[in-house]
């Protein structure tokens, strides 16, 4: 594809990362988190690999996840939208409080591995055609608790093919205004 005359390929692959903020059913604070995926196509199918790990500080982790999802995707010369969704295995330490004889209440970090199903939606508004910035909604449910969020993303492909070559008039070219 031409765009500013320049060369693109259409359905790349790219990296999509940042951070964000997310509430969990088993924890009573909102978490600081950071996630990173890997978006790529087999013939016309995308799919994403990819984690985040939370915590209440940015140096403390109590969820640590990774997902593989299969998903849709739209693109063109000014945006990106993606909808993905799959298995995901999550481990953390979950709080669980004990009463002691005296009336103390005791909060101790119970470790958990669990399987469950992420979704996230993603919307990007492109700087350049393979650079952009946008925003991520996700979710996370499994056995031990239900996870939403949303994290400000950062989009990186592998698109841009060097300057304008020889006219094909087999290529099928965008003109900006």
């Amino acid at each position: 594809m031409l765009f500013k005359k320049k060369r693109y390929r259409v359905h790349n692959n790219y990296i999509s990362g940042g951070p964000g903020l997310l509430a969990s059913t088993i924890r009573p604070q909102t978490l600081n988190m950071i996630g990173l995926d890997f978006q790529f196509h087999i013939r016309w199918q995308h799919f994403q690999v990819g984690g985040y790990n939370s915590g209440v500080t940015s140096n403390r982790t109590s969820h640590l996840q990774g997902h593989l999802c299969y998903g849709y995707r739209y693109e063109n010369t000014k945006y990106n939208f993606a909808v993905f969704g799959g298995p995901a295995y999550a481990t953390g330490a979950a709080p669980v409080t004990f009463q002691k004889n005296n009336g103390v209440d005791t909060v101790v970090g119970v470790q958990y591995f669990d399987w469950g199903f992420y979704v996230n939606c993603q919307a990007v508004k492109k700087i350049t055609f393979d650079i952009g910035l946008g925003a991520e909604v996700f979710a996370e449910v499994s056995r031990r608790q239900t996870i939403f969020g949303i994290k400000v993303i950062a989009f990186f492909s592998g698109s841009y093919r060097g300057p304008k070559q020889a006219t094909n008039p087999n290529v099928r070219t965008y003109h900006s205004k």
